[in-house]
């Protein structure tokens, strides 16, 4: 029999409460049962635990071999996951093997009751699983999500906690202002009312410190909670924490779920706030009386590359809007991504990538400048966080970008970028001498590189009610991918 055809399967989620009847009675029937050792466990389902001789049951480690039983077993089955198992479950790769379920038995997801215990609403929120390779990349794409929007969901994993994500989200000291709530042991099958920890007082200056804790140590220690001290534990437990609070943590109880808010953006309970109105730049996703219509993050509004009035400058020197469609073209960034706008002036490009759903980081040395481009940000309702300082010596510090656009500098500035391994380099250039030298760098650093020179003109109106083109200054746009 195909693999397809071959088992019955029943995919059952448990998220601790008491299985429904459909669920017993696959459970019941199948003479194969898949699952972790937590969920086996407490069903009393591991192969030793001599319900049923009949029965084979597999531990899930590696899903490999897994699939591979499921494919070759002939008879009813059922496949035990956390929660919804089509909602970055089990689902997925049983019909991407094809082994289509002949029943699904959802429960609810982690990511509903993580946020129905910290009374907040989330048909508008972001959720990101930091699941993935173990070199820390799927952790920082987390917290880059985290960074630019101000409700995510983040599906915790083995070294990619809620005390990582802290110190990743501290990383460079760029005053991130946000609340983790942390919900532990949501699917512990405990009778009992879950520990909620509520805030205190959140109305402290952002956290912006590194510390020096080791916050995936030992699930069991106790730590210090904004609200009252509970020792970790088995029982379920939410912890409203600042970033600081998290990242000086020894542990948290596992399995967990972390919810990352804005309390300047989210209505946190406990907090006292209400949500501020969001800027221009955040399309509105609510139908007349107030009701949404779209779940998640719904994208910019208003196109791109927009025009250089969207944006407060000062005497011209601003990204035109011609250039400023291929340089994000060049860097594409996306949701996850971090970007560095160096030489940011009024950041109008730093500020289109986050409209795109990037986190950003943008350089500028100018003092006044800054002000004018945190003043743009707000005005589009997006987050950039702006460093004042001369690159490449500030850039020490900051979290590693994917992408790096380079308005002003110089080489220096070019080179110093390369060190921290973006994916994505476009770097804008007045002056056709210096293209050679920048190119050159690109290529040294073993990167695609392509240039182009853009000589664009602008339809005015003539005093008869005719039009020229008047042409703009031209700018040499360079960049180099990452092979």
């Amino acid at each position: 029999m195909s693999a397809r055809n071959a088992a019955k399967i029943t995919v059952i989620g448990w998220d601790g409460g008491a299985l429904p009847a459909r669920a017993r009675a696959a459970l019941a029937e199948a003479t194969l049962v898949v699952g972790g050792a937590r969920h086996l466990d407490a069903l009393g389902l591991r192969a030793d635990a001599g319900v049923d001789d009949s029965r084979v049951t597999i531990t899930l480690g590696p899903l490999a071999p897994a699939l591979a039983a499921l494919a070759a077993h002939d008879g009813p089955a059922a496949v035990l996951a956390s929660g919804d198992p089509g909602f970055f479950g089990v689902l997925r790769a049983l019909t991407e093997a094809g082994l289509d379920p002949d029943r699904v038995v959802p429960a609810t997801s982690s990511v509903a009751t993580a946020f129905a215990r910290a009374g907040v609403a989330w048909d508008d929120a972001l959720v990101v699983s930091a699941h993935g390779s173990g070199d820390g990349r799927d952790l920082r794409r987390a917290a880059n999500v985290c960074r630019a929007h101000a409700k995510v969901a983040v599906l915790t994993a083995p070294g990619a906690g809620p005390g990582r994500l802290a110190v990743e989200l501290l990383h460079g000291g760029l005053g991130v202002q946000r609340i983790l709530v942390v919900a532990q042991c949501l699917d512990n099958g405990a009778d009992t009312e879950p520990v909620i920890n509520r805030p205190n007082d959140f109305n402290s200056p952002p956290d912006n410190h590194r510390t020096s804790g080791n916050p995936e140590g030992p699930a069991g220690d106790q730590g210090r909670a904004v609200g009252v001290g509970v020792p970790v534990s088995a029982a379920e437990r939410v912890e409203f924490l600042t970033l600081g609070d998290a990242a000086a943590r020894d542990g948290f109880a596992e399995p967990n779920v972390v919810l990352c808010l804005d309390p300047r953006q989210v209505a946190v309970p406990g907090h006292g706030s209400l949500p501020q109105a969001a800027g221009g730049g955040r399309p509105d996703t609510r139908r007349a009386g107030g009701k949404r219509w779209l779940a998640g993050w719904p994208g910019a509004c208003g196109g791109w590359a927009l025009g250089e009035e969207s944006f407060a400058h000062r005497d011209g020197q601003i990204t035109k809007a011609e250039v400023r469609a291929l340089v994000l073209a060049r860097l594409a960034p996306r949701v996850g991504d971090l970007v560095w706008d160096l030489g940011a002036g009024s950041g109008s490009v730093g500020i289109e990538c986050a409209r795109l759903g990037a986190a950003v980081v943008a350089v500028e040395q100018d003092a006044d400048a800054c002000a004018r481009l945190a003043e743009n940000a707000e005005a589009h309702g997006v987050q950039v966080a702006v460093v004042r300082g001369r690159a490449p010596g500030v850039l020490t510090d900051l979290p590693w970008p994917d992408a790096v656009f380079v308005g002003g500098g110089g080489i220096d500035v070019v080179r110093g970028a390369l060190e921290h391994r973006p994916t994505r380099v476009v770097v804008a250039l007045a002056g056709v001498e210096r293209v050679g030298e920048v190119a050159r760098s690109l290529e040294a650093d073993g990167r695609a590189v392509g240039g182009v020179l853009s000589q664009s003109s602008r339809m005015v109106p003539l005093p008869d009610g005719t039009h020229r083109f008047a042409a703009l200054n031209p700018v040499y746009i360079v960049w180099g991918s990452a092979a």
